[in-house]
């Protein structure tokens, strides 16, 4: 059986063979039978469906529209999601990622995979690509096991897969996001333009300041060597910077809620910040906008809910993708930076704490892990390895700025290189 699904992958993909050669199939392995249906059980995880394996492979590959003439599979289980697609007649070309090759190889030594493995409308791919392709579907069970370097596509794939779900949550159903930016409307309207900073920083080295618990250290490293280049802050950073003897140039607020946020800026000397711009959202709570001493400037996020705001008052428009740190990072790159410093953007949990200056976290409560800048792991949470993927795709369309991470202590940032503040 592993022998001759092993001879067609030499035959037709032999880099991908020669990777295998030196695989080890996973120990904890148990074959399931319910009825006449058979499974695999890897390290406690069903592989594929033990009641229904076709029916559960039609229902993934439902995500593949069906008239589309290419697709692409993430992962390969048991083999039935690309043999569900190949079943369509409009199907010319169907790329399969390989996630795991432990877990391929033990899919070998008990399933044979030949048949469509044997399709010329398949290639068998590893995951050392950056972005994920569309039309697209996935094993859900490999995602769970997926090889380290198959971590950060992992991660994408289950954005991609959540999109719906995260649509609706974010979908205003009761009004509140569209009460709160009308609200605003006056506000918006008198207040300034944060395109007014576009092009200010031109050919400059710009810092940029998250609220990770690395942000204590960096920002003490950045008082000492600090040679005036601008610092853009996002709210719940701002004290420790101030605490650290480093005054922003902007500090940049999208959040809608309002005890939170006003616990951000409540305690610091805004008199001493009144020549600093807020630049805010017009979602944000009127309550944390008008406790802003100093000039305030207006963005929208690419979303529906700022549509109707911005016809009647154009304002710039910032990257936005659920973290406060992508139109901070945006604003600096349209300000003209050269450069831009990350600093505090640990998106997990290093020395186990959630942000600067709050309590240890409970480690059993730590169930995720990204690789921080030592290959280590460090926790985190799903929606923090959402906004390290997005802001990494970011980067890479940004080829023209050089970006650079302050601290290998939170999570790695591919596209920058580490920032030695002794330079």
């Amino acid at each position: 059986m592993v022998q001759e699904t092993l001879h067609v992958i030499q035959k037709r993909w032999p880099k991908v063979a020669k990777r295998l050669e030196n695989e080890k199939p996973t120990r904890d392995v148990h074959l399931v039978q319910v009825g006449d249906e058979l499974s695999l059980r890897v390290n406690g995880l069903l592989i594929g469906s033990a009641y229904n394996r076709v029916h559960e492979a039609r229902l993934q590959a439902s995500l593949v529209p069906a008239l589309a003439e290419e697709a692409t599979v993430y992962g390969i289980g048991l083999g039935d999601l690309p043999r569900a697609l190949l079943e369509r007649p409009c199907i010319r070309k169907l790329q399969v990622v390989c996630l795991s090759l432990a877990l391929l190889r033990t899919v070998f030594e008990h399933f044979d995979q030949s048949d469509w493995l044997k399709d010329p409308r398949v290639e068998l791919l590893l995951p050392d690509m950056s972005t994920i392709s569309f039309p697209m579907a996935a094993v859900p069970s490999e995602l769970s096991m997926v090889s380290s370097e198959a971590e950060a596509l992992k991660d994408r794939v289950l954005l991609e897969l959540d999109t719906p779900y995260i649509r609706e949550r974010h979908f205003d159903q009761s009004g509140e996001i569209a009460q709160r930016i009308q609200s605003n409307a006056g506000r918006v309207a008198r207040d300034g333009d944060a395109a007014s900073f576009f092009g200010r920083w031109k050919g400059q080295r710009v810092f940029v300041a998250a609220a990770g618990p690395t942000l204590e250290q960096t920002s003490q490293m950045l008082a000492v060597h600090h040679r005036g280049e601008p610092v853009v802050v996002v709210d719940a950073g701002l004290k420790p910077l101030l605490a650290a003897g480093v005054t922003p140039n902007l500090v940049i607020s999208i959040d809608d809620k309002r005890e939170g946020v006003l616990s951000f800026f409540l305690g610091v000397d805004l008199e001493a910040l009144r020549a600093v711009p807020l630049v805010y959202f017009p979602r944000l709570h009127p309550d944390v906008i008008d406790l802003w001493e100093g000039p305030k400037l207006v963005a929208y996020a690419e979303h529906s809910h700022y549509q109707e705001i911005e016809a009647r008052y154009p304002r710039a428009r910032l990257f936005s993708s659920g973290s406060v740190i992508h139109p901070a990072v945006d604003l600096a790159v349209k300000a003209g930076a050269a450069e831009i410093v990350l600093m505090g953007t640990d998106f997990s949990f290093p020395g186990n704490r959630f942000r600067a200056g709050a309590h240890l976290l409970q480690e059993e409560r730590v169930r995720h892990f990204v690789s921080n800048g030592y290959g280590q792991a460090v926790g985190t949470m799903p929606n923090f390895r959402g906004y390290l993927r997005d802001l990494e795709t970011y980067i890479s369309c940004h080829p023209e700025v050089r970006f650079y991470n302050s601290s290998r202590d939170g999570a790695a940032i591919a596209g920058t290189e580490f920032w030695e503040f002794a330079r």
